[in-house]
């Protein structure tokens, strides 16, 4: 009878733990970020690309304004593939200002580029070379402003990749 007892109380200890840490976890608010998060060499999301930046987003609960979950394969600046065709979701240097107002956290994932043929951007006889990628002006300007508002700033290894010329680099690394 006294074992019963004492592997009843074992059990409940075991199951209730897990069960009020999800509960207390389900009841917490979730804290809005807006993240400008860029990712130049996505072709697909499978999960493997970010997939433990956008783990630790969703189980710290930080939510896109609105609210929304993140999900890298979607809430990412770069260029989107749907089929066989693509746009580039990038913003332009007059938009900069605007973006940096609203942006609490900038992220440079990925900047190693494309394939122009997986663009299908590559002529017969054209050598298979990468394409939108390297940190360009636009990018250096948006990384200046944003450090000179003392922002949060994630850099991951190839941002000084070879796609970033000399100078552009340099220039970075001096920022």
């Amino acid at each position: 009878m006294k074992t019963s007892r004492i592997l009843l109380i074992v059990a409940l200890v075991v199951i209730l733990i897990p069960v009020l840490g999800f509960a207390a976890w389900y009841l917490k608010r979730g804290i809005e970020l807006d993240i400008f998060f860029v990712n130049k060499s996505m072709v697909n999301y499978k999960g493997t690309e970010n997939k433990s930046f956008n783990w630790v987003l969703n189980n710290l609960k930080i939510l896109r304004p609105g609210k929304i979950r993140y999900h890298m394969g979607i809430h990412y600046n770069g260029t989107h593939f749907k089929g066989k065709t693509h746009r580039t979701v990038y913003p332009q240097l007059k938009d900069i200002d605007r973006l940096l107002e609203r942006t609490d956290l900038v992220y440079y994932a990925d900047l190693a580029g494309i394939k122009a043929s997986k663009m299908g951007m590559l002529k017969n006889g054209e050598e298979d070379k990468l394409t939108n990628g390297g940190f360009n002006n636009t990018d250096f300007i948006l990384s200046k402003k944003a450090f000179d508002a003392g922002m949060k700033y994630i850099a991951e290894c190839n941002y000084f990749d070879d796609l970033t010329e000399p100078l552009m680099r340099y220039k970075i690394e001096q920022l």
